[in-house]
């Protein structure tokens, strides 16, 4: 799909330049925001994903560094499960590819993501998901002490972490009491960013992403759509 959607883009490119898209300003495409379960987490034979670089002062050793396959790459086809749409109906599953970087959310069974649907494919940029656990009152909520944290419960007495094995010192340090409680051995998160703040957080790296160079991300204003009224359904 990628590979096909790239020979589109060189065929839209070549056009006269009166219906042409600029290639130093490529369309925004819509991004399919939603909290998510994880169906399935696959490798694939990495496929080079990169922001726009320019070449024409890079040395062909330079180019060659470039053009090789890492963790910053696509790396995964992902299923996800849609439980709750940010801004407008999804299918039932979202499919997309994953660059390496999943440690943040891909642990977790459930979390925010951000998929771009490009003319690449759907694929999900680095940093734009985070790992959402439900809260007691059925809200999604991150475990966290980030800016727009709050004190939180979440549902069935979820454990975070054992101290199985561990010094007092090692539990203050893994599990400070400002944002857990430990009983026994079992840790109990108690603090966490609500989907406001993390959309926020996640609309904030959109604007990095691009800074770098990442093509067909949506800008600033048009993020400010239904996302604080649909989050307050």
């Amino acid at each position: 799909m990628i590979a096909e959607s790239l020979l589109l883009l060189m065929a839209v490119n070549a056009a006269p330049a009166d219906t042409a898209v600029a290639e130093t300003d490529p369309p925004p495409s819509r991004l399919l925001r939603f909290v998510g379960e994880q169906v399935s987490f696959d490798p694939i034979d990495c496929v080079l994903y990169r922001p726009r670089i320019e070449r024409t002062s890079q040395t062909p050793e330079q180019i060659a560094v470039s053009n090789q396959c890492g963790e910053g790459d696509l790396n995964f086809r992902v299923r996800y499960r849609v439980l709750q749409t940010i801004e407008s109906e999804l299918p039932e599953t979202v499919e997309f590819l994953a660059t390496g970087w999943t440690s943040h959310y891909a642990e977790s069974r459930h979390a925010l993501l951000y998929a771009l649907d490009s003319p690449d494919g759907v694929v999900l940029p680095p940093g734009l998901a985070v790992s959402v656990f439900r809260g007691a009152d059925g809200d999604w909520a991150s475990c966290d002490d980030d800016i727009g944290s709050e004190l939180l419960a979440f549902e069935h007495n979820l454990v975070f972490g054992r101290t199985d094995g561990m010094s007092p010192h090692g539990i203050a340090e893994r599990f400070p009491a400002s944002d857990y409680v430990v009983i026994g051995n079992e840790a109990f998160c108690i603090r966490g960013r609500r989907l406001p703040a993390l959309a926020k957080d996640l609309d904030s790296e959109i604007g990095e992403l691009r800074n770098q160079g990442y093509q067909y991300l949506p800008y600033r204003d048009q993020l400010k759509t239904q996302v604080g009224a649909r989050l307050a359904e």
